[in-house]
Formats: structure tokens, C-alpha cells, sequence
């Protein structure tokens, strides 16, 4: 899901979850995605203000994901 959102922050990805999971547990999650190289953050333009730091799934997340599909 993450791929088809180009500016999903971790507030909104936590935001867009928590009627499924705990917000802690997404938090927790995004960091372990995060450190295992499956996802980065990305300072991505805004038409007023600073830049937001939007998450981008890797191509190791991509792998991962298509693991997890079959």
C-alpha cells in the first residue's frame, strides 16, 4: 500500500492504521521495516512550507513484499 501514496508520513501511515492496529505497534513496525533496509524516508516538496519526510519502499521491500504474496 505504501507505494501507491508518494507522501506517506509516519503520522499518516499511523493515522491510516489504527482502526486495524495499535499505533505503537505500526510505529514499531515502520522502524523495523526502516532498519532492515526495506524502506527509507525522503524530504519530498510542498507547495507551502518546509519539505515532509515521506517514506519510499526500497527494493528489498519490494522483495520482501512479494515473499509475503505468494
Amino acid at each position: 500500500e505504501i507505494s501507491r501514496y508518494p507522501d506517506a508520513t509516519r503520522q499518516s501511515i499511523i493515522g491510516f492504521l489504527s482502526p486495524l492496529f495499535l499505533s505503537a505497534d505500526v510505529g514499531g513496525e515502520l522502524d523495523r521495516l526502516h532498519s532492515l533496509g526495506c524502506v527509507i524516508t525522503e524530504p519530498k516538496k510542498t507547495d507551502a512550507g518546509p519539505p515532509i519526510f515521506a517514506y519510499t519502499v526500497t527494493e528489498e521491500g519490494r522483495r520482501l513484499l512479494q515473499e509475503l504474496n505468494r
